[in-house]
């Protein structure tokens, strides 16, 4: 049974904001069911391969395509996010360090070019697990 106007446009709305909460749930369970530090990774990659299937018009039992996908890339997915942790992390603590102990008149500049550092390298970020998902790369071609 299809609806049509102002219910059928209210119905696809309400569809998806329950779907993506849904989504949303499984990320935050299966982050925890990874003790957060080893299920962040494949959780989100598996929230992206979901949600792209959502994109192509598929329709797909959410939790059964999670599951597998969250199963799939688990080590993969966390060696990706994990080999991109530690750029991160030196730029922080060099961009903090820089702030907190030195006082000299360069003391700014180098702190915003840590700062642009950090952008980068977050924007890299940001686009590195969509991308792995969706053209489906082979680990070594992500990093």
């Amino acid at each position: 049974m299809g609806f049509h106007g102002l219910a059928g446009a209210v119905y696809q709305i309400t569809l998806w904001i329950a779907r993506f909460a849904f989504l949303n749930i499984l990320w935050v369970i299966f982050t925890l069911i990874g003790l957060i530090i080893c299920g962040a990774f494949p959780a989100t990659v598996a929230a992206y391969h979901v949600s792209r299937q959502w994109v192509q018009g598929k329709s797909i039992s959410i939790f059964s395509e999670y599951l597998s996908e969250y199963k799939k890339c688990f080590i993969h997915a966390n060696i990706l996010g994990w080999s991109t942790a530690p750029p991160v992390f030196l730029t922080v603590l060099l961009a903090l360090r820089l702030a907190v102990i030195s006082q000299s008149q360069y003391s700014s500049i180098f702190v915003m070019i840590f700062s642009f550092l950090f952008l980068i390298i977050s924007i890299y970020i940001i686009f590195l697990l969509p991308v792995y998902t969706h053209y489906n790369v082979k680990l070594g071609g992500c990093i």
